[in-house]
């Protein structure tokens, strides 16, 4: 079994592709006019994604986690 965790890890380019690729052809230009660190890229993607073709709160988050990665 993968653990919670990896699975987790797993699902940012996975709801990348069904939620925003769409209109974003990838995550570095989406986050291209973002703040590079890390804490100022989470609250402006929270901002974003909030009123922004947001899916459910838990994949937002798991979002918002592989973005600040990238």
């Amino acid at each position: 079994a993968i653990p919670a965790a990896a699975q987790q890890d797993d699902a940012g380019p996975g709801l990348f592709k069904e939620h925003c690729s769409g209109c974003h052809a990838s995550s570095a230009r989406l986050l291209r006019k973002l703040p590079e660190e890390p804490e100022g890229r989470r609250k402006a993607l929270s901002a974003l994604l909030t009123d922004h073709h947001a899916p459910d709160g838990a994949e937002r988050a798991q979002l918002i986690d592989w973005l600040v990665g990238q």
